[in-house]
């Protein structure tokens, strides 16, 4: 889709609906039954379609209100009508005949969209197809349509019925990615789904409007919404028509819901009579919610709101924002976020909250992540007089990849501030200036500034929580594990002190060699950080934590569904679309997954790239850089590691070993084997300077990897007699047996990288096997282990490394693993020969030629090699 025009609706999130639609057809078909927009359409084309294409006779007929004055209207251009024949009866027999001598041999199938607007006579030749079992018939009808000529048909056991609901967020991200012509980030993904509850048609229309605004734009290949999706004036208009017109009492219920929603029943109810609201209910206007015993009240569609706004004279918006708020205020505001709400409508109304109101409001929109909205909420607490609000402001800026802003908000409130509020902006200063500038030097001043007249405990241990963090991004990792085990010790349990302290020490903990005790750490202090409301981050936080453990554990699965599901939890979150972005393709290229940790980093790099410096650019684009070179790209691997050099913050010592492991192998994918080498060396001093020996073990092994086993195996032997995890052991053995050509235990290390999921190290580590069988003549055991090699390099998405394109791999062509996999299934030749309708000297002369290939004998050994 671009501004002025529209790309093909694309067919997606309906593959279960799809495959039922089709079975249907051997019976007497099906009637899709939903809301308008939801899809039916699209499902019932790509299934006349693909009907069609498998050699059914698919009538396709359209309802409309004009053919629907004309009797048999619906089939007047498919099926030319003799006007010498005027009876009704007759009419009808002639088209069903028609129908028949059309599909001929064929199975007749009408596909007949919006059959709610059929016409009496074309229903009956409906019907008749049915009940005669001339044909199938496949109908789309919406929900709110159901009575009239059909609804026999419809509501008889003739067809399969199949309500239709809305498309799920995968969907509605398919659906953008081929209207768009490229995928969506995740966040402009999730908005568009909760502004269209799933809805295609409403999403097309957002997506036009988006686009003629210039709010939805394209960088880097990916499509990105500024603000939310807005209806724009056709669909406004639309929504406006489906509304209707509304009565006094209608109208006030209406525009209470599209500027409050939800509300609660009892307020509602003192504002218009109960019957207006089951008067909108039974039209579809509003819905009721049971939650408990609180009923809740909501617009029908979230762009009925839209709607209803773009329509209200200001004044009276004012108004009844004046009333929401008044009303809530009345009850006793006892809701967790009517704080929230009440500050939110005074201030859209042009109201002035009081102070008290608005620093509370911040600080509940602060606890649900609504960022947007805290940083409104605090500026006006600010604006008021409150410059507490000024610590809820700078942090949630900080989040908002927005730390510069910050600082200079701090610096113009900083003069005309006494010295309790200095003191208490004071530390979100310092944690600004830290983690969010990479200004460790400015921090420690200012930190050391505070401990000069620190007296009370909080004080005492929140420099303490800060110290420890400016120790861990400048890779001090002792005095951060030090720091934290002694202020444990004392006692310090204060929230969220000790979340930040936790995360921090575990942190440490993984890079320092100790990922175990890293974990046992979060698994202690997980439920405490997943629901402090004070702490809003801590979940990301710890999860992010949890990520770098477990990885350089080796278990990476967890660790990619948290990536999977960070979009739906944190839409718009910047920040933590970076950080999960970075985490997920971490695990996928541990996995071996080159283009899906490719594919995890495309919605993040856009998103690095046009935001302030970060802590976590240079981790994004140092993972993008390793990706790339993985994928065979040098010229993209070399300008994203430029890229990361050049927007790297210095102080973030520790975020800056990614990128010492990524350069390696962008040399490599370069083919400069030495300067991988001596990279890959330098990597290795620069985490054992800093005491990551996580780090370390990673960039001895790479060398390992690279063919310079040598320069490794004796530091990896070592740190495999203290640092934790099963990674390792595995490393050093890995270097032992590649230096001693040991065939049979590099086919032992190879197995024991599968069984963690690490599949492109299982593959260079059994290519290395096969080459060392090979060394001392073993012809058929190098066959067996390069064979297994293949099948391991198979899961790997066409990585390459030098491991992997130093030996020549024999492959199975595609028959030959067909066969191969049915054989060691258990079938017999002649089995495999009619289920692929070949002969059965075919099958075994595919077979033969497996067994060449991979070294092996029989159907037992092929079972054993291809087993995943």
């Amino acid at each position: 889709m671009t501004p002025s025009g529209a790309g093909e609706l694309p067919f997606v999130g309906r593959k279960d609906e799809l495959v039922r639609l089709q079975k249907s057809v051997a019976g007497g078909g099906a009637v899709l039954v939903g809301p308008a927009g939801i899809g039916k359409s699209r499902l019932l084309a790509e299934a006349a379609g693909q009907l069609s294409a498998a050699g059914y006779e698919v009538v396709r007929a359209y309802g409309s209100t004009s053919a629907r004055a004309i009797p048999l209207g619906v089939f007047a251009a498919l099926v030319p009508l003799d006007p010498a024949r005027p009876a009704a009866g007759a009419l009808m027999r002639e088209v069903t005949d028609r129908l028949a001598e059309r599909a001929g041999d064929r199975r007749l199938v009408l596909a007949i969209d919006d059959a709610h607007l059929l016409d009496d006579a074309s229903a009956a030749v409906v019907e008749q197809v049915v009940r005669h079992r001339r044909g199938a018939v496949l109908l789309a009808v919406r929900e709110d349509a159901t009575a009239g000529p059909v609804a026999g048909i419809l509501h008889s056991d003739l067809l399969l019925r199949m309500e239709l609901g809305p498309l799920a967020r995968d969907g509605i991200r398919g659906a953008l990615a081929g209207l768009l012509g490229g995928p969506p980030d995740a966040g402009t993904a999730d908005r568009f789904w909760q502004a269209t509850d799933g809805n295609l048609f409403l999403l097309t229309e957002m997506l036009r409007n988006a686009l003629s605004t210039g709010d939805l734009a394209e960088k880097d290949g990916v499509w990105t919404l500024y603000g939310r999706p807005a209806p724009g004036p056709r669909l406004a208009e639309l929504m406006a028509q489906r509304i209707g017109r509304l009565t006094d009492h209608e109208q006030t219920a209406m525009e209470l819901l599209a500027f409050g929603e939800p509300l609660g029943a009892p307020f509602l109810q003192a504002a218009v009579p109960v019957r207006v609201l089951e008067d909108l209910e039974e039209r579809g206007l509003i819905r009721v919610l049971q939650n408990g015993r609180r009923t809740t009240i909501r617009l029908a569609h979230p762009v009925y709101s839209d709607a209803l706004r773009a329509r209200c004279p200001q004044p009276r918006a004012y108004q009844r924002m004046r009333e929401l708020a008044a009303a809530c205020i009345a009850t006793g505001a006892r809701r967790s976020d009517d704080s929230v709400r009440i500050a939110s409508w005074l201030l859209a109304a042009g109201e002035q909250a009081p102070a008290d109101l608005l620093v509370r409001a911040a600080r509940q929109a602060y606890a649900a992540f609504d960022l947007p909205l805290t940083q409104q909420l605090s500026r006006a607490a600010l604006a008021a007089g409150a410059t507490t609000a000024g610590s809820t402001l700078v942090e949630s800026l900080l989040l908002d990849l927005r730390p510069a802003e910050a600082e200079e908000l701090l610096t113009d409130l900083w003069p005309g501030l006494d010295p309790a509020a200095r003191a208490a902006l004071a530390f979100p200063r310092v944690q600004n200036l830290a983690m969010g500038l990479g200004r460790a030097d400015q921090a420690q001043e200012l930190l050391a500034d505070l401990e000069k007249t620190a007296t009370d405990r909080e004080s005492v241990e929140r420099i303490t929580v800060l110290r420890t963090a400016i120790d861990f991004v400048a890779a001090r990792l002792p005095a951060v594990v030090e720091r934290a085990e002694a202020a444990i010790a004392a006692g310090l349990e204060r929230q969220p002190l000790r979340t930040q302290l936790d995360v921090g020490y575990a942190s440490a903990l993984a890079v320092a060699g100790r990922p175990l005790s890293s974990l046992a750490v979060l698994d202690r202090c997980a439920p405490r950080g997943g629901t402090d409301p004070q702490i809003p981050w801590a979940l990301p936080a710890y999860e992010l934590a949890r990520a770098w453990a477990q990885q350089f554990v080796g278990n990476t699965a967890p660790t990619v569904a948290a990536a999977e599901q960070a979009a739906r939890r944190w839409p718009g979150w910047d920040l933590g679309l970076i950080g999960y972005g970075v985490a997920g393709a971490q695990a996928y290229r541990l996995q071996g997954r080159v283009e899906d940790a490719w594919q995890a980093l495309q919605p993040a790099i856009p998103v690095v790239r046009r935001s302030a410096a970060s802590r976590l650019d240079a981790v994004c684009l140092a993972e993008a850089a390793h990706t790339a070179a993985l994928r065979g790209d040098h010229k993209t691997a070399a300008e994203l590691a430029a890229e990361a050099r050049q927007r790297a913050l210095p102080a973030w010592r520790v975020h800056g070993l990614w990128l010492e492991i990524a350069l390696p192998w962008v040399a490599a994918a370069g083919g400069k084997h030495d300067q991988s080498v001596r990279l890959g060396l330098r990597a290795a001093e620069r985490a054992r300077d800093c005491s990551a020996t996580s780090f370390e073990l990673i960039a001895l092994h790479d060398l390992v990897r690279l063919g310079a086993a040598d320069r490794a195996a004796a530091r990896l032997a070592e740190l495999a007699t203290w640092a934790e995890g099963p990674c390792p052991a595995i490393y050093a053995d890995h270097a032992t047996a590649l230096l001693a050509g040991d065939a049979v235990a590099l086919g032992a290390v190879s197995d024991r990288f599968a069984g963690l999921g690490m599949m492109l190290h299982a593959a260079e580590a059994m290519t290395q096997s096969a080459a060392a069988f090979r060394a001392v003549s073993d012809t058929r055991s190098g066959q067996a282990a390069a064979g297994r090699a293949g099948t391991l390099a198979d899961a790997c998405q066409g990585a390459k490394t030098p491991a992997l394109t130093a030996v020549s791999t024999p492959t199975l062509t595609a028959r030959e693993r067909q066969i191969a996999r049915l054989a060691a299934a258990g079938l017999t030749n002649q089995q495999i020969a009619e289920k692929l309708s070949v002969s059965r000297r075919t099958v075994e002369n595919h077979l033969y030629s497996g067994y060449v290939k991979l070294g092996t004998r029989n159907r037992e050994e092929l079972a054993a090699l291809l087993e995943d």
